[in-house]
């Protein structure tokens, strides 16, 4: 076997050493000999000062290949490479850095890296810094310059860089907003190849945005993806299958593809597949299987997961039944930002499920999840301030956020802002506004709130005295059995009211 320049490596000659590292790790990949070889190689040109041999022999550090595995004289390596130059050192030392990797965990380090990469004209890097700059990672958000990286780096060809910035016409950041913009670099980058642009594309033809919609042609871009080996294609199949005919969603073959990708550890693949076994559509249902999968999926951090798994502690379904175990997932998911996750753990401080009882904690939760517009949080919140349990009684705040509760729909928070506004101390009463809150929940099908509706109308308190009106809404919660209801809606028929 012929090793080229073997004798200038034995001389000393570091460009050689380097050659014959290069013949070593790609020459003969099979065999670990050859690995151990070429991190002699690439050592021995490293230590005489060769970039590409200093980043050589880091990578094979960094992945313990023909040496033995140690991050720390992985970054130490890449610097050295960096230092003389070298984009892809900079690129993998800059990656160690985001990661905390054998170096300490530094976002702004590992922009500035990335950055001087990219003004060397590595195309990659000017791909990564788009990306950092548009997500705020180590530098303040700038999606327009964020559109510059990529449109740098796809003067040089880049699928990837196509794929970022359609993602901005997509969303409008940087850029304005031009789905039929997005569509054209998706395919662009789809056609070189790229599994992401691939989906991407994908998604656009389901939905039909920017491009017509064509759930075949969906299909066949995912499926590409998939064939260059994305687990991530795998789940989008299984969307696909669901969203193609929303009517008639085939969830039998969904749960094939999120099955797939489920397997190879894909969160949402995980979490979609639990919903199905939970639901039994287009599986036999199992509630012990689908508890299974979203505990996959939520010991890797998806939030959703650990909310629904929270809630299957909690019930015990498919699970043993554990109101702790349950506050333990509520709060992973709460402190993530999940609303519904922010609910469940105030729900269970207020009661003491699993959880001392403990309004004031109850009161910070429901807060959060208030804030972000769950209904249930809001109502909980606003009887906490009327009750001044947790918090010192305010009958304003109550009224705040009953009257957001009952803006989204919340039938209890209705009833519960027309009363306070009605007669609540420390609120300033409005008849008018609270006989319109109150005919809301009448309408909603509330038997109490048709009858306090009714005496509305029939006293004329905040409208215009209606008795035919009155006995309406008398024989609509008489018809629920409200007692009080029937007796009222019986006078009115006596007193010939109604026809």
């Amino acid at each position: 076997m012929k090793i080229p320049r073997h004798d200038e490596a034995l001389r000393g000659n570091p460009d050689a050493q380097h050659e014959v590292g290069l013949f070593f790790a790609e020459k003969n990949e099979a065999r670990r000999s050859s690995k151990k070889k070429a991190a002699h190689w690439f050592l021995k040109a490293a230590e005489q000062g060769h970039a590409k041999a200093q980043f050589e022999y880091a990578r094979l550090c960094q992945f313990g290949v023909g040496v033995e595995k140690n991050l720390e004289k992985a970054a130490r390596w890449y610097l050295e490479s960096a230092t003389r130059g070298d984009p892809k050192a900079r690129i993998r030392l800059a990656m160690l850095h985001l990661g905390g990797e054998g170096v300490e965990r530094d976002d702004e380090k590992a922009a500035a890296l990335i950055r001087e990469a990219a003004v060397s004209g590595d195309a990659e890097a000017r791909v990564i810094y788009g990306e950092m700059l548009a997500e705020g990672r180590g530098v303040e958000t700038d999606c327009g310059q964020a559109a510059y990286w990529f449109e740098e780096a796809i003067e040089q060809g880049n699928p990837a860089a196509m794929n970022g910035l359609a993602a901005l016409f997509l969303e409008g950041r940087g850029v304005d907003a031009d789905c039929a913009e997005a569509a054209r670099l998706f395919e662009k980058a789809a056609l070189a190849g790229h599994p992401e642009a691939q989906i991407n594309l994908a998604t656009l033809c389901l939905k039909g945005s920017g491009v017509e919609r064509d759930c075949e042609k969906a299909f066949s871009w995912c499926e590409k993806a998939a064939n260059l080996g994305s687990v991530r294609a795998f789940y989008h199949l299984g969307l696909i299958c669901q969203e193609a005919d929303p009517a008639n969603p085939d969830n039998e073959k969904a749960a094939f593809w999120f099955r797939k990708a489920a397997r190879l550890g894909h969160s949402e693949a995980q979490t979609a597949l639990g919903h199905l076994y939970a639901t039994g559509e287009g599986v036999k249902k199992n509630r012990a299987r689908a508890a299974r999968w979203l505990k996959k999926a939520a010991d890797q951090g998806h939030p959703e997961a650990r909310l629904v798994y929270g809630m299957f502690r909690l019930e015990g379904s498919g699970v043993a039944k554990d109101p702790a175990e349950a506050a333990v997932w509520f709060r992973k998911s709460a402190e993530q930002g999940n609303a519904a996750a922010q609910h469940n753990l105030g729900w269970l401080f207020l009661e003491g499920s699993g959880v001392a009882a403990d309004p004031a904690e109850a009161a910070v939760w429901f807060r959060k999840s208030a804030e972000q517009g769950n209904a249930a949080a809001r109502y909980n919140l606003g009887k906490l301030f009327l009750e001044g349990s947790g918090v010192a009684a305010d009958p304003a705040e109550a009224a705040f956020w009953f009257r957001k509760a009952a803006a989204r729909g919340h039938v209890k928070a209705r009833r519960a802002y027309a009363e306070i506004r009605g007669e609540g101390p420390g609120v300033d009463g409005n008849p008018a506004e609270t006989a319109g809150w109150l005919r809301k929940v009448a309408e909603s099908g509330d038997a109490d709130a048709r009858h306090v509706y009714a005496m509305i109308c029939l006293e004329g308190r905040g409208v215009d005295k209606n008795p035919a009106e009155a006995a309406s809404w008398f024989r609509k919660a008489a018809e629920q059995g409200h007692a009080e209801a029937r007796r009222h809606y019986a006078s009115a028929c006596l007193d010939e009211t109604v026809s």
